[in-house]
């Protein structure tokens, strides 16, 4: 309970700081996801409470021993040559806890260098990098806490930086309810060493989620809260402005309650009929609101993904919609080496 208290304590003493979004701060790549199956979810699922291990990536507290010898490597295609993707594995050891080890990177390609002339003198590369441990261990039947470290390179050019992270979860379990509650905070750190003399701030968040999946059908749902630390999260879209048809003044852009309650939430749903395949959609108005347009429908904000057992190995695939001109495709493998172990003997 003390640290429960704790926890909750470091919570609302937060919900003064600003979050880093829309691009500001460092090591945003850290936000990115790459998991089929998270994205497929609407891009954050933080108590979907399934024995995979790249839920385990976005929050420890949902390593459990089920996951003991899982492999996963992810990929997306991001935009024209960027690519991220992540690799880990999960360890159980009794009595302990359970591991996670892994790395996330961000490649952005290369890039023409030239001075302020215009006059071209070769090329450079960027790319990030994040080097995981994670950890989880219960505390009772229903209550289970995870902690991620991550240590964190960047290289942009001839330019590079360092930092640490850690990711801190709480998860709470009612099982014969199939209730699974969560609370997490994201990059909690700091920038060791700057690009050029100047430190800045990491992507830290406060999320929140909610699991459930149904006695008698094969059908999990899913609610995330996220930027849980900042309440406004609007801002002026020049593109977004609208004028009074009879004065021509400029309308309002201010949010009502419901507009910026609806802005931290993600939804999802998945539907398994079988260990081997799985259907899952899901929605983020946060991203709807930003990457809409006024003059022409899209459906920005709404992913989908499906996954299948092929030979012992877990291929998903999803697609999330970021805008109208564009949508990022993610793919993974997903295999048990106990699985491999049994066919052997």
């Amino acid at each position: 309970m003390r640290f429960l208290t704790s926890l909750l304590g470091f919570l609302f003493l937060s919900i003064s700081l600003h979050g880093q979004i829309g691009g500001q701060g460092v090591y945003s790549f850290l936000d990115v996801v790459s998991a089929p199956r998270v994205s497929a979810l609407g891009g954050k699922a933080v108590a979907f409470d399934e024995a995979d291990l790249n839920f385990a990536l976005w929050n420890p507290s949902m390593l459990r021993k089920e996951m003991h010898g899982q492999i996963g490597l992810n990929h997306m295609n991001f935009a024209t040559d960027i690519a991220t993707g992540e690799a880990s594995y999960v360890h159980h050891v009794k009595n302990v806890a359970t591991f996670q080890i892994g790395m996330r990177f961000m490649d952005y390609g290369s890039f023409q260098a030239a001075d302020f002339q215009g006059i071209r003198s070769g090329s450079f590369s960027a790319s990030d990098h994040a080097f995981l441990v994670g950890a989880s261990r219960k505390i009772d039947s229903s209550w289970t806490v995870g902690l991620q470290l991550k240590l964190i390179n960047s290289i942009l050019e001839s330019y590079t930086s360092w930092g640490w992270a850690a990711d801190l979860g709480i998860a709470y379990r009612i099982p014969k309810k199939r209730f699974t509650f969560t609370l997490l905070l994201r990059n909690m750190g700091r920038q060791v060493e700057s690009y050029a003399g100047l430190r800045e701030a990491l992507p830290f968040e406060i999320q929140a989620g909610l699991s459930n999946r149904f006695e008698h059908m094969p059908f999990r749902w899913q609610i995330t809260l996220e930027q849980l630390q900042l309440w406004d999260l609007s801002y002026f879209n020049p593109n977004g402005l609208q004028t009074d048809p009879l004065t021509g003044e400029a309308l309002d852009q201010e949010l009502n309650f419901g507009q910026m309650l609806l802005r931290h939430v993600v939804v999802g749903a998945e539907f398994r009929p079988s260990r081997s395949f799985h259907f899952a959609v899901g929605y983020s108005f946060r991203r709807r609101a930003e990457m809409r347009m006024l003059t022409r429908r899209s459906s920005a904000g709404l992913s989908f993904g499906a996954g299948l057992r092929l030979f012992r190995v877990y291929v998903n695939y999803a697609r999330s919609i970021q805008h109208v001109s564009g949508t990022n495709s993610h793919i993974s493998l997903t295999f048990d080496l106990d699985d491999f172990r049994r066919k052997n003997k």
